[in-house]
């Protein structure tokens, strides 16, 4: 069996990013469920909006 992987891209990433940062008493689980990702993805998301100076910035479109 194989894992799917799903590329998001950046906009997508933009608009959680922003929504984390909207509403801070929101857990990544929360987010997750709303925008139909895992949990870690948007962890991830957001330590390098924090590791890039407080700034959006993905490699490429997908992940």
């Amino acid at each position: 069996m194989t894992q799917k992987i799903t590329a998001y891209d950046k906009d997508f990433k933009e608009q959680v990013v922003q929504y984390m940062l909207d509403h801070p008493h929101t857990t990544c689980v929360e987010a997750a469920k709303k925008f139909g990702c895992h949990s870690t993805t948007i962890g991830g998301w957001m330590k390098q909006y924090r590791e890039n100076g407080n700034h959006v910035v993905f490699r490429g479109s997908g992940n």
